[in-house]
C-alpha cells in the first residue's frame, strides 16, 4: 500500500506544479522630512485657556435685606 501512495504521490508532482509565493514589490514612495512635520504639526491641538471667574459679588440692599426699609424716603 505505501508502495502505491509514493507512486501516486510521484505522479501526481510532476503534473501539478506547485507556485511559489509571489512577493509584492516595496512601495517607492520617499517620504520628505518636511512633509512629515507638517502633517505631525497638524495633529496638534492646542489649548484653549479658559477663564474662571474667582470673584464673586453679592448685592447689597438697604434695610433688614429683606426689601423693607424702616424709613419711607419721598
Amino acid at each position: 500500500m505505501n508502495i502505491f501512495k509514493k507512486l501516486f504521490l510521484s505522479i501526481k508532482n510532476i503534473f501539478i506544479k506547485k507556485n511559489e509565493i509571489k512577493k509584492l514589490p516595496e512601495p517607492e514612495n520617499d517620504i520628505n522630512q518636511d512633509s512629515r512635520n507638517n502633517f505631525i504639526e497638524s495633529l496638534k491641538v492646542t489649548p484653549i485657556e479658559k477663564i474662571n471667574k474667582k470673584k464673586v459679588e453679592t448685592l447689597t440692599c438697604n434695610g433688614d435685606g429683606l426689601g423693607i426699609q424702616k424709613k419711607i424716603r419721598s
